[in-house]
């Protein structure tokens, strides 16, 4: 069974329970099969019934003093590393990361059941950041318990492995290491450019509608979808704030299944 994951720490974002709550409750409407959706986080309260709550691991939260190499103002997510060590096996046999300001618009089952054999499946950008072939930390999918080695090292020398991340022109905090890892050390397969995956560098704030076969929009940068008034985004975030039929049928049918949009209605994922 698949376990969806994201992360939940302090931070100048505000992230809030609030804000996992939203995506688990899209997550559980775009993938009708079973699963777990999980967020690692030290927060206790605010969460509904879809979130399992795991604590952040003491491992994971010493990662947390370590800034991201572009500086301050950028994001530090190393504790995400946790997910490649083998104490992450725990939370179930495959990891599906999620960042916690993503948009699941489409149904998660192409990317889920995309190359089943492979241990490590990730998604690299339309837009470039450093080095083409960069693998974005935002969305990838993991057999819990493979590649720990990219784990251990960088434990073990954290500070020595971002200044080698940082020579070798890779940006980002565990997006430089994940990339990094499977440039010199090991190989892995990434999503089709036509998976569905977007990010906010596509122009995704001056979208009408989201492209077709759309499914997970990144919001990654200063500007978030949450309390947007942008149509779309705003009916997103009324369907899958405090989920019912009626507001998650009023979202496609307002937003979606009218001429000018290229998606189609919740029908399809029967």
């Amino acid at each position: 069974m698949i376990t969806f994951v994201c992360f939940l720490w302090p931070g100048k974002r505000n992230y809030k329970p609030a804000h996992v709550n939203q995506l688990a409750n899209a997550v559980h409407y775009f993938y009708p099969r079973p699963h777990k959706f999980v967020c690692v986080t030290n927060q206790v309260a605010g969460f509904n019934e879809l979130v399992t709550q795991v604590p952040m691991p003491s491992r994971a939260e010493r990662l947390g003093t370590l800034a991201a190499p572009q500086g301050r103002d950028f994001p530090s997510s190393f504790r995400r590393m946790w997910l490649f060590s083998d104490e992450a096996i725990a939370l179930g046999d495959t990891l599906f990361q999620m960042d916690v300001d993503s948009m699941v618009v489409g149904d998660l089952r192409p990317l889920v059941d995309y190359m089943p054999d492979q241990d490590f499946i990730g998604w690299r950008p339309a837009k470039c950041w450093g080095k083409e072939t960069r693998i974005a930390g935002g969305t990838w999918r993991l057999r819990a318990g493979s590649h720990t080695r990219l784990w251990d090292e960088f434990e073990s020398n954290p500070m020595g492995w971002i200044r080698h991340a940082r020579v070798r022109r890779w940006n980002g905090s565990d997006q430089a290491q994940i990339s990094l890892y499977f440039d010199e050390r090991e190989k892995c397969k990434i999503w089709q450019k036509d998976c569905g995956i977007h990010g906010a560098q596509e122009g995704v704030f001056q979208w009408n509608y989201p492209p077709p076969g759309a499914k997970i929009v990144h919001c990654n940068g200063d500007e978030k979808h949450f309390g947007q008034s942008k149509l779309w985004m705003d009916a997103y975030n009324k369907a899958f704030a405090n989920p019912s039929e009626r507001t998650i049928d009023d979202f496609f049918e307002d937003e979606y299944d009218n001429p000018d949009s290229p998606r189609h209605p919740p029908a399809t994922l029967a």
